[in-house]
């Protein structure tokens, strides 16, 4: 299953997958990428749908669970892009993907944009996955994507 990790900064994103990981049991294999927001809109369109795409889809038959801090969902909300194109360049198998949205921010000395505003775009993108098929999980815990037998502390 491909667990992606959305939300403004300091809501826990890369705190949440770190507790994915430490938690995770040797029977249970998890496989992490963080996408910074550093590339261009351009450029993360083109590396989204013409490899990592692809490289999830193949990984899918290798792990139990493969968490992505960040996809090209971010990159739609940061750089105001009409969120239709996600249907294009999102091309995942819907019924293996759980869209993970962090809502509630934590730290907000990590918050450099309008939190308010970034959070409507976030709202406005997760309802129209929603209403495309996709699952959206709204402030995850740790047993939504780990499974219960296999999470310890």
């Amino acid at each position: 299953m491909i667990h992606i990790l959305e939300g403004i900064d300091g809501t826990g994103k890369t705190t949440f997958a770190s507790k994915i990981i430490k938690y995770s049991t040797e029977g249970f294999t998890v496989s992490y990428f963080y996408f910074q927001k550093k590339a261009t809109p351009i450029e993360t369109i083109r590396f989204w749908k013409n490899h990592f795409t692809s490289v999830l889809k193949e990984l899918m038959y290798v792990y139990d669970v493969i968490i992505v801090d960040r996809s090209i969902i971010s990159t739609v909300v940061y750089h105001d892009m009409n969120k239709k194109c996600l249907l294009d360049y999102f091309n995942l198998p819907k019924c293996n993907v759980i869209i993970n949205y962090f809502e509630k921010v934590h730290d907000y000395s990590k918050v450099y944009l309008d939190a308010v505003e970034l959070r409507k775009k976030y709202d406005e993108v997760m309802s129209f996955l929603e209403q495309n098929g996709f699952t959206v999980n709204r402030d995850p815990v740790i047993q939504d994507v780990i499974p219960l037998k296999m999470y310890h502390r």
